[in-house]
């Protein structure tokens, strides 16, 4: 009877053991589970965060491109200005409707519809560019907003000097919270001279 009790310790023993290396797997299984997780996170969140970066990078490039193309055009609208008049009768003075008596800085805005209609030119308080349906910008109030603020002044105090300039400043502004504010301005200077022979 000794005998056959013995035989069946043995299977007994080999059932309690199983369960416990099973066990022992499993779990190194899990250890090795959550060790390749954080590795693909370590791996991953980094590379994240430079696309996030890259994109805001070249968000803001494109910003201050546009930026810089509405400023050179507020240049190149005061500089129309300078012409018309020296091509409309000679006794229109050559900053007529730039510069004002007796003020040597005046700020202003301008835009295409200004230029073309010969309008006066727009006050400080409408800087907000406008896109209008037949996408072209100007100060016209629209339906679609931009971002981008334009500004001109126009320094006069050299209209006199030999030879005779102005110094025009276009300065454009824009909101973007993930830049730093320096970044969201562009500032464009320019002289226009006189060049036109006085009889």
């Amino acid at each position: 009877m000794a005998k056959h009790e013995s035989y069946l310790f043995i299977p007994i023993a080999i059932l309690i053991m199983k369960p416990s290396s099973h066990h022992n797997q499993s779990g190194f299984t899990l250890i090795g589970v959550l060790v390749a997780l954080l590795i693909l996170a370590a791996v991953i969140i980094p590379i994240t965060q430079v696309l996030i970066r890259g994109e805001r990078v070249v968000d803001l490039a494109r910003q201050r491109y546009q930026a810089t193309l509405f400023a050179q055009e507020g240049l190149e609208l005061t500089q129309n200005l300078r012409d018309s008049n020296w091509f409309a009768k000679e006794s229109i003075d050559w900053l007529d409707s730039l510069c004002q008596e007796n003020k040597g800085e005046r700020q202003y805005t301008i835009d295409p519809e200004i230029v073309r209609q010969e309008l006066p030119l727009g006050p400080v308080s409408d800087t907000l560019l406008y896109e209008q349906p037949n996408n072209t910008f100007n100060h016209a109030i629209s339906t679609n907003p931009t971002i981008f603020d334009r500004l001109m002044t126009i320094d006069c105090l050299t209209k006199n000097d030999n030879p005779p300039y102005v110094t025009v400043t276009a300065s454009v502004i824009w909101e973007n919270p993930l830049a730093d504010p320096k970044a969201t301005e562009v500032v464009i200077k320019q002289e226009l001279y006189n060049w036109l022979p006085t009889s």
